[in-house]
């Protein structure tokens, strides 16, 4: 019921009340507890149905992940399934013989362009590849519908149509894609490859089923039918599907085993040897199949190929347009200048409107100021021709200097054949035709002294020989300075070089401007006269040209002196070849240095002669190394004061089994420059230690040692090796070394002779005075010892001269607190005067000559009474 003051609220509109009483109150009150239980069960439905529709949400995203897992298994099955039955065809046919295209190694992206262009191959013959089967389906039934087996043809029949019209779909679909006949744009996946592989295996199948379902009960007939039929299929099918080898080999062998099947089935004769056949022909088929599958991937990777160099050619063209120091040049069928770059105005130093429709002659000549014009009129010529060039150089001035321009180009002729002019590229190649002459120049000329080098000698002589042979055949002059070294290091590699250079003017004022002279080494020059020149003519040459070279020098206000030797060949002496030339003359030049300073020597037979002789002996002592022909032999080592014995000087022989014995004065010089040295010296080092371990322990052993041992880098192994095997005390060693070895000494050559004297070798300076005798020896080298050559010794009482050397010798030896040795010695005057002077120990055949290890137990057990009975006697 309502109050009298209230009025009815307006529709939508809330009701106002106005002065409620308690009792309205109440049932206000009410009223609001009933509407907020009601808003609170609203709001409790609503989170219910939020929730609800939350746990639906997650129910069907788990249901799609759950199906998406399923799928994925199912996928990965599938390609499982896919690879294994790929694997499995792999084996058969290569148990079969037949090796399928390997494509593993081809990266993805070309892979995927290259299944698309196989699939597109197969694609471009579907039409005619369908077409056949439906007549093929039709004659089949019109032949065979008489038969029992109606049933089998209508299913058959509706089948194999069915393939057929859906590959007519693809084709039809894919028709866009087939346009182009090289490599795809699009790729294809290896779903694709599969599904033709299962298309082919369905389709075979299917004509599988005829021989095997009609053949037994066929007429003959209808035999050959099938027979041709199936043969015609397989090779069509091959062919067609010859680019998915595992496609057209599945397609073949399933319709081949089937047609097999059938013959033999038939149990007659001549249809099991058809059948025989049939497989052997297949296999034929599968081998070309695979080799044309094999063929046609390789035409599409090198199609590939060649796109990725045609953009990289485009790529590298327009780089060169835009960034390349070299410019592009053009010409018209009337050999006038187009589309003139801004790069080839720039080169001409005019503007490119000035350059267009000039000839291209106009451009060139005009510019070949120097060398000639170059290849220009080549370059012409080949223009006329139509012919291609390329590398073409040709000279130019422009703004008054010289250069250099490259040219290539090639003729333009459009679709009609018509020729229509040149394109090339040209560049200014200036500064490497310099380097190029520059490289040249260096080649075949000495940079210090600007004459030929040996190279370039060889050139000249060889050309010098092909064109006088006939008339006046040549003579050469090799030279070698004497003492060349010594100024060098003494005074410096500044005054050695401008000394060379001095020496090498001297040559050519000397010989003339038509005579050749060359570098060919360090201190080696070589004159190559001109002219009829007879023997004694070259011979007085040669003296000539020692005499100008021997004559003083000024150089750095510094007055310098040095010797030539010089050695001749003449091309009478045998000698047809710029190599056998030079040969002959470093012989001679080898001889005459041999003699002494400031020889020369005419290669002859007896020179020739003594090389033959030095190249056996070389041959023998070779082969005396692996014969043990060597043996040592030893002479003893007297001390002066007390005629006791001090030691043993090992010294080398060889007894030769057919020439006897050899003197060492023969046969070390040959060792020594044929290198064998080194090895024949480690083999003295090593018997002689040996053979010393079993004197007394007071008896010392004396070894030589060659130049060429001492600056031997292995000669410390060598040592310590043989006294580490022997189990010689070092202390009893003792090495001797002459002044020539010491020329050439190196900071690891006196590193050596430290080491071995801190381990108590001693080290012995042998024949002293007779080489390059210098006292800065005794001061930079620990020696021990200073050997006496017997050559002063022998003449000590009769010569002053030399009586004053060996007194010299023993003070300073003394004053170094050195021992001295006298080599030598062979009458009692000599070895009393030796003692007199206070020299240390004496050798030589007055005690002793040198003798075998064998005869050595003697001596020892002699002692001393031996050696004091000898100077008794001498007394």
């Amino acid at each position: 019921m309502m109050l009298a003051s209230q009025r009815p609220a307006a529709p939508g509109s809330h009701p106002r009340i106005a002065c409620p009483d308690p009792g309205d109150q109440r049932v206000t009150h009410q009223s609001a507890t009933a509407s907020a239980t009601a808003c609170s069960n609203m709001q409790l439905t609503k989170h219910e149905a939020h929730a609800r529709r939350r746990r639906a949400l997650l129910s069907t995203n788990q249901d799609t992940h759950q199906a998406r897992n399923a799928g994925a298994r199912r996928q990965t099955k599938a390609r499982d399934i896919a690879h294994a039955c790929k694997a499995m065809l792999h084996s058969l046919v290569a148990a079969l013989g037949v090796h399928l295209p390997n494509t593993d190694h081809i990266p993805e992206p070309l892979a995927g362009k290259i299944r698309a262009g196989q699939i597109a191959a197969i694609l471009r013959l579907t039409p005619v590849m369908m077409i056949a089967n439906l007549l093929n389906v039709g004659t089949v039934d019109w032949l065979f519908w008489q038969s029992d087996h109606q049933v089998f043809l209508i299913a058959w029949s509706a089948l194999t149509i069915t393939l057929a019209v859906t590959g007519l779909r693809s084709w039809w679909r894919n028709r866009p894609l087939l346009q182009n006949d090289g490599l795809p744009r699009r790729s294809r996946s290896s779903k694709s490859i599969r599904r033709m592989i299962i298309n082919s295996a369905v389709l075979a199948l299917l004509w599988s089923m005829v021989p095997i379902t009609l053949f037994a009960q066929a007429e003959p007939g209808a035999r050959m039918f099938i027979a041709v039929l199936t043969s015609g299929m397989m090779s069509a099918g091959a062919l067609a599907l010859s680019t998915v080898p595992l496609a057209a080999l599945t397609y073949t062998f399933m319709l081949a085993l089937a047609s097999a099947f059938a013959l033999i089935s038939a149990a007659e004769p001549v249809l099991v040897y058809i059948g025989v056949i049939l497989l052997i022909y297949t296999w034929i088929l599968a081998k070309t199949t695979t080799w044309k599958a094999d063929m046609f991937i390789s035409r599409l990777i090198d199609q590939a190929q060649l796109v990725k160099q045609n953009e990289l050619i485009g790529l590298l063209l327009r780089d060169f347009e835009e960034s390349a120091s070299d410019w592009l040049w053009e010409i018209d069928e009337q050999g006038r200048l187009q589309h003139v770059s801004m790069r080839l105005a720039a080169m001409l130093g005019q503007p490119a409107a000035a350059l267009q429709n000039r000839r291209f002659r106009e451009v060139f000549c005009p510019h070949a100021g120097h060398a000639g014009t170059g290849n220009l009129q080549l370059v012409e010529d080949l223009i006329a021709k139509r012919a291609p060039f390329r590398d073409q150089v040709v000279a130019v001035t422009i703004g008054g200097i010289d250069g250099w321009w490259s040219l290539c180009g090639k003729p333009v002729f459009d679709e009609t054949g018509a020729y229509r002019g040149y394109r090339g590229v040209g560049s200014d190649v200036t500064q490497s035709r310099r380097a190029q002459e520059r490289i040249a120049q260096m080649a075949r000329f000495d940079g210090l002294t600007g004459l030929p080098n040996r190279a370039h000698f060889r050139e000249l002589l060889s050309a010098r020989i092909a064109g006088e042979a006939a008339t006046s055949p040549p003579a050469l002059i090799c030279i070698d300075l004497d003492q060349f070294k010594s100024v060098n290091d003494s005074m410096g590699h500044t005054v050695g070089d401008r000394l060379l250079v001095c020496i090498a003017g001297r040559l050519t004022d000397t010989v003339g401007d038509t005579a050749i002279v060359a570098r060919l080494a360090g201190d080696e020059f070589a004159v190559l006269p001109s002219g009829p020149l007879r023997e004694e003519d070259v011979v007085e040459l040669a003296r000539k040209v020692i005499a100008i070279i021997s004559l003083p020098y000024q150089l750095h206000g510094k007055q310098v002196q040095i010797g030539a030797s010089a050695g001749i060949a003449l091309t009478g002496d045998g000698a047809c070849s710029p190599e056998q030339l030079m040969n002959n003359a470093d012989l001679a030049l080898y001889t005459a240095k041999n003699e002494g300073h400031g020889q020369f020597r005419v290669f002859g037979p007896a020179i020739d002669a003594e090389v033959r002789k030095r190249r056996t002996m070389t041959e023998d002592l070779q082969a005396a190394l692996k014969a043990d022909e060597f043996s040592l032999h030893y002479q003893p080592v007297i001390s002066a004061c007390d005629n006791s014995l001090r030691g043993f000087e090992a010294l080398l022989r060889w007894t030769h089994p057919v020439k006897g014995a050899i003197s060492p004065a023969d046969f070390i010089p040959v060792a020594e420059e044929s290198g064998l040295m080194d090895e024949i010296g480690a083999w003295v080092i090593r018997t002689a230690c040996a053979e010393a371990a079993s004197w007394p322990r007071a008896v010392t052993l004396a070894v030589n040692l060659s130049p060429t041992q001492f600056h031997n880098a292995q000669l410390l192994n060598i040592i310590l090796g043989a006294l580490g095997t022997s189990g010689l005390s070092p202390r009893r060693l003792e090495l001797e070394i002459t002044e020539t070895a010491l020329l050439t000494h190196s900071t690891a050559t006196v590193n050596t002779l430290n080491h071995l004297r801190s381990i108590g070798v001693r080290i012995a300076l042998d024949d002293f005075g007779t080489g390059y005798a210098s006292l800065s020896y005794l001061r930079g080298f620990p020696f021990d010892r200073i050997k006496i050559d017997q050559s002063f010794v022998r003449d000590a009482i009769e010569r002053p001269d030399c009586a004053a050397i060996v007194k010299a010798t023993i003070g300073l030896a003394a004053s170094l607190g050195m021992a001295s040795t006298a080599e030598g010695v062979e009458t009692g005057a000599q070895f009393d005067w030796l003692r007199d002077q206070g020299c240390t120990d004496v050798q030589g055949y007055l005690f002793s000559r040198p003798r075998p290890a064998e005869d050595l137990p003697k001596m020892f057990e002699q002692g001393e009474k031996l050696f004091a009975d000898v100077a008794r006697k001498v007394a």
